[in-house]
């Protein structure tokens, strides 16, 4: 018999994303159906894990209240949204998803984030969760066949049911049933049952992405972490804060394979250390100087480490009228080439998006200007830079720290 199919969309969109995303292995295969992006909550543990410029908004608690509405967020005990709630495939209106999963239908369970969002779908009345739907389906008798003519040894009395989301027909309208009660029937919100410490490390995974600048895994022991999710974070993390890739430097998988979330994620990790780590090479330096508004290069050459910068913005009116962003500082660009531009958790393409340019008009003021070449950038939208500079006046090289 087949097993029940559990089917978080949202997830299914972050595969297909992180499969056309990818800095490694870029051939790839069975590129899965592309649902809507209607399925995704700003707030949730997948945007966490995935978007590189994950933006949830302010975090606002939510007050109890007697409301089932309410009671709804109260079951979310962190800032991000980590519990996922099974939805009424009967409530479902994305075509494409109900199409995919037609030839599932009887054993299909669809789970979305435990958001207010999603409050209607989790609405399990008329599916075979309803506990007041099998009372209420009272058998339609023929018309030919009268109460007074019933047979004494036949049960008239069955449920009009069938096992699934979906009824094999409909009632029509009979003013004996009682209406319906507009309350949603919950359903127990888990799925991906995480682990107390992988919680933790979501957590600091969450400080981090919202731009807390004490975040720290120096109290984390690695070999402690009791689950794929926890370890890759604190691989994430110790790129991203360390520039460390102590726990990520074999062929061996941490991913067994058998759990699709740990898969997907050790890749979206695999390619960001690859990103990173990429951005930490070896140059020949040439220093100058500033000599009457010139810039001369002084004829020394020496092999400097570069070093990464990671540098998150927002889009304002200024960015949006000049269709451009100004890096300026010590710290620029070294090539145009190692620039990598994130747009809601996707490395736009250079010279197709975007383009850079550096501005030596004044030698005492250069600056390098991130042209937009694409018009859908939004006021107050989040993006992420991630380039190499150079720094040659360290006494250390690929160990400077």
């Amino acid at each position: 018999m087949l097993k029940e199919i559990n089917v978080i969309p949202e997830l299914n969109f972050w595969l297909r994303r992180e499969l056309s995303n990818s800095e490694v292995y870029d051939t790839y295969h069975k590129i899965p159906v592309d649902v809507s992006d209607s399925w995704r909550e700003p707030r949730s543990v997948l945007e966490l894990l995935f978007n590189e410029t994950f933006d949830p908004g302010p975090y606002q608690p939510s007050s109890s209240s007697s409301g089932d509405a309410v009671g709804l967020e109260d079951e979310n005990d962190r800032p991000y949204i980590y519990l996922y709630r099974r939805v009424n495939i009967l409530n479902i209106t994305d075509k494409v998803l109900l199409q995919r999963i037609q030839p599932y239908r009887w054993w299909a369970n669809v789970y979305a984030a435990n958001s207010m969002k999603f409050i209607d779908l989790f609405n399990m009345q008329g599916s075979q969760f309803d506990p007041g739907a099998y009372p209420r389906n009272e058998t339609i008798l023929p018309y030919d066949v009268a109460k007074e003519d019933r047979s004494p040894y036949i049960t008239y009395e069955s449920w009009n049911a069938s096992m699934t989301n979906y009824p094999l027909w409909v009632m029509g309208d009979d003013p004996t049933i009682p209406p319906v009660t507009p309350d949603p029937l919950w359903r127990r919100a888990d799925i991906f049952d995480f682990t107390d410490l992988t919680l933790e490390m979501l957590d600091k995974l969450w400080f981090y992405k919202t731009g807390c600048p004490w975040v720290t895994i120096d109290d984390i022991t690695y070999e402690e972490l009791d689950s794929c999710v926890a370890r890759l974070i604190y691989i994430y993390l110790d790129a991203f804060l360390n520039d460390s890739f102590n726990y990520y430097d074999s062929e061996d998988s941490i991913s067994d394979g058998s759990d699709i979330l740990c898969s997907l994620y050790e890749k979206h990790v695999l390619d960001i250390v690859y990103l990173l780590r990429s951005k930490l090479y070896g140059v020949i330096w040439k220093d100058s100087v500033v000599i009457n508004d010139n810039i001369e290069e002084i004829h020394e050459n020496f092999f400097i480490i570069l070093k990464k910068v990671v540098d998150r913005r927002r889009v304002d009116e200024t960015v949006l009228q000049n269709n451009e962003f100004i890096i300026e500082g010590n710290n620029l660009p070294w090539d145009r080439r190692d620039f990598t531009f994130f747009k809601d958790g996707v490395i736009l393409e250079q010279d197709q998006d975007y383009t850079i340019t550096m501005d030596v008009e004044d030698p005492n003021n250069v600056f390098a200007k991130v042209i937009l070449l694409r018009d859908d950038f939004e006021d107050g939208e989040l993006v992420e830079f991630i380039w190499s500079y150079a720094d040659p006046y360290s006494v250390f090289s690929e160990d400077d720290s």
